[in-house]
C-alpha cells in the first residue's frame, strides 16, 4: 500500500482550526492543561494549527472531549460555507434524558387497534 503524504490543510481544515483555536481560548483552560487532557504533543498541535497538516477525526474527538464540547459541533461549524458565522459550539451532553419526563402527555398507540380505532371518519 502506498502511502501519500497528507499535504497542506483545505479550507474546511483550516477553519476546524479556526474553532478549536476559539474554543481553547474560551475555555480559559492552559495550553499545556489542554493538550495533556487531549493526549497531544505540542508539536503536534501546533503543526495541525499552522495548516501543516490536518486534524483527523481522533484529534477532534479528543480536543472535543478535552474542552466538553460535542465533536459534531465542531465538524458542523466547520461545514458552514466561509464567512458564516458559528455561533456557540454546546457542551457536550454527558447525561441521559429523562425519557418518563419526555413520555408525559404522549398518546401511544395500542398494540392492536380497529380500523375505525385509526380512522374514525372512515366510510
Amino acid at each position: 500500500m502506498i502511502k501519500r503524504a497528507v499535504g497542506e490543510a483545505s479550507e474546511f481544515s483550516r477553519r476546524v482550526v479556526r474553532i478549536i483555536e476559539d474554543a481553547v481560548g474560551k475555555s480559559g483552560v492552559s495550553i499545556s492543561q489542554f493538550l495533556a487532557e487531549a493526549g497531544m504533543s505540542r508539536n503536534y498541535y501546533y503543526t495541525r494549527l499552522r495548516g501543516e497538516k490536518p486534524f483527523n477525526t481522533n484529534d477532534i474527538e479528543a480536543i472535543a472531549d478535552a474542552l466538553g464540547l460535542d465533536a459534531m459541533e465542531i465538524l458542523m461549524g466547520a461545514a458552514q460555507p466561509t464567512g458564516a458565522r458559528v455561533t456557540e459550539i454546546r457542551p457536550k451532553v454527558t447525561d441521559e434524558p429523562n425519557w418518563d419526563e419526555l413520555d408525559k402527555g404522549r398518546k401511544v398507540a395500542k398494540k392492536k387497534s380497529s380500523a375505525e380505532e385509526l380512522d374514525p371518519d372512515q366510510d
